[in-house]
């Protein structure tokens, strides 16, 4: 999420986990329009910036 703020929200309801790893059954993503038309700066959206 951190590489694209144009995701503002994500539902994954529900959550399958295993031994062998997780799978959403179903999924939900609310995009910024603005932001995918204005890309904010890389990182400028995270308090807190990856090295």
């Amino acid at each position: 999420m951190a590489d694209h703020p144009e995701i503002t929200e994500t539902e994954m309801n529900p959550l399958t986990v295993s031994p062998s790893g997780a799978i959403a059954l179903d999924a939900r993503a609310v995009i910024d329009r603005d932001a995918l038309a204005n890309p904010p700066a890389k990182y400028s959206h995270l308090g807190i910036l990856p090295e």
